[in-house]
């Protein structure tokens, strides 16, 4: 009898043991940690932002959910706030659940940061939504930057740089082409959707080879209910974004980021699955590819890129470069019904660089269209750029972790901080644009009174920075730049469309990742 109280008093205390160990592993995380780390950065208040109030376990989840989700605006404008609220501070606090990091809004701040990275802080394989089993995880946009690291940059710089870029423009037309052709006069489309689809099936061909087709598999993917659906790759992985964005939100996973990382719950559990299947194909095709000139095959051609990195590497370009394009051709789209003498003017130069006056139709693209034409047009250049400021496709950086504490001007970083570069916040700077929310092209143009800041200075080399800058800039940049105006040239040529009104005044709207809205077109004519 004694055995047996004294067994139970044991388990009871071990218990017992356990609860608290579980209590303090909570209250460390979700209470000590962040409130040490907001006095830290209170010390710096001049210089640092934070949330009026802190809530335990949630952050700003509370704030974000109340401001912007329950609202229906897009989370990422909380990002583009930061310059023309929160007291325009140089830099801000915030926290959800387990993870918290700093948003460098001052380009002066970005300027003096970026110059230590590698050596003080330097990019981390995190995966806290999921979004890495299909993104690339230690691919080129997550690896840290060593010599290896430089190496397969310095090869995929060369595969789709500037120098190789205007031979994929037949690919671009290509697939365009196809797209239009399933448009009808007076019909609607979803172009979000559309360009999406588009897009995809660019960058696959490029990476992967023209025979993809042939290699495609249909993909399995698990609905809700548990059963399994039929679907294509692309639909694949446009609902694994989309199941991924949710389970970002929900708040258990926001408190405990580590259910996602280690698939604990039924809606991880799936996500996971479906990402699993969703490598399976794509592993197999590239198993499979037999195109010498996909960037896939290029890349493995060196021998100095192992398989499976440089599958993680195409994975990442993959996953960056469909969705980012895509998202700025919507907003272009957009901003040509918004400001229609912005339409007419980038019209009448299309006209005449391309087109020559009426020489040649949208139906001659593939035998007119090249670099140097691109080149000549300013004003499409001017267009372009402020579409990506405006409504940039990636609002932030990837992030990177502190080696060791570091300080920057006034403003001292922890060890291990994470540091995210607030792209938006630096391309509505007040300081630096002139009348920022307003879509002006002309602020690139060097003779426009936009050009310079407010104070008539020239404007800070950060302050436009859609592709990031410095060591960790996009090496996709050229490929995307010169897809992005052929795409829009072609669709602005094959097409008449119309957006509806209550879409043209809502000021909320954007189309970036992650945006919860889409642009529907109506056809009113198609011209080839």
């Amino acid at each position: 009898m004694a055995f047996v109280y004294s067994f139970l008093k044991g388990i009871i205390f071990t218990f017992l043991f356990f609860v608290l160990a579980v209590v303090m592993y909570l209250a460390f995380w979700f209470i000590v940690r962040p409130f040490k780390k907001r006095k830290h950065f209170q010390r710096y208040s001049d210089t640092i932002g934070y949330s009026p109030t802190f809530v335990p376990f949630l952050g700003d989840y509370k704030h974000l959910n109340e401001e912007y989700i329950q609202k229906g605006k897009f989370i990422g404008h909380f990002l583009r706030d930061l310059a023309l609220g929160y007291g325009k501070k140089k830099a801000f606090f915030g926290s959800l659940g387990m993870d918290d990091m700093v948003f460098v809004n001052d380009v002066e701040y970005l300027t003096d940061i970026s110059k230590l990275v590698p050596h003080y802080l330097d990019r981390e394989p995190i995966d806290t939504t999921g979004f890495g089993r299909v993104g690339g995880t230690g691919g080129l946009g997550q690896s840290k930057t060593t010599k290896y690291w430089k190496k397969r940059r310095q090869i995929f710089t060369k595969t789709i740089g500037i120098n190789q870029a205007s031979r994929f423009i037949p690919i671009f037309l290509k697939h365009c082409q196809k797209g239009v052709k399933t448009f009808e006069e007076g019909m609607t489309i979803n172009m979000s959707e559309h360009a999406n689809t588009v897009s995809f099936e660019i960058i696959s061909e490029i990476l992967y080879g023209c025979d993809i087709r042939d290699k495609l598999e249909k993909v399995n993917y698990t609905k809700r209910d548990g059963t399994t659906e039929i679907v294509n790759l692309y639909q694949c992985l446009m609902k694994i974004s989309h199941d991924c964005s949710f389970a970002a939100l929900n708040p258990l996973n926001v408190m405990f980021p580590w259910l996602v990382h280690y698939s604990i719950g039924a809606e991880n559990k799936r996500n996971t699955k479906n990402s699993d299947e969703f490598e399976r194909v794509i592993r197999d095709i590239c198993a499979k590819s037999q195109d010498s000139n996909s960037v896939y095959n290029q890349v493995l051609k060196t021998g100095e890129i192992d398989k499976e990195m440089a599958y993680k590497d195409v994975m990442a370009i993959l996953f960056a470069g469909h969705e980012t394009t895509s998202k700025s051709l919507c907003s272009a789209l957009f901003q040509l019904k918004k400001n229609p003498e912005v339409e007419k003017k980038l019209k009448q130069e299309i006209d005449e660089y391309i087109l020559q006056n009426g020489k040649y139709t949208v139906n001659d693209l593939a035998e007119i269209l090249n670099s140097q034409s691109l080149d000549q047009m300013d004003y499409l250049s001017c267009f372009v750029k402020e579409v990506l400021r405006h409504d940039p496709p990636a609002v932030r950086s990837l992030g990177y972790k502190a080696k060791a504490s570091f300080k920057v001007k006034d403003l001292l970083i922890p060890k291990n901080q994470i540091v995210v570069f607030n792209l938006y916040a630096a391309q509505y700077d007040e300081k630096q644009w002139k009348e920022p929310t307003k879509f002006i092209p002309e602020r690139f143009d060097p003779s426009s009174d936009y050009f310079l800041t407010p104070s008539g200075k020239q404007r800070h080399p950060y302050a436009f920075c859609p592709f990031t800058f410095g060591t960790r800039t996009c090496p996709g940049r050229a490929i995307g730049l010169m897809e992005f105006k052929i795409l829009l040239i072609y669709f602005m040529l094959a097409i008449d469309y119309e957006v509806e009104k209550e879409t043209l005044e809502n000021p909320d709207v954007t189309y970036a990742i992650l945006s919860p809205y889409a642009l529907n077109l109506k056809i009113n004519k198609i011209n080839v």
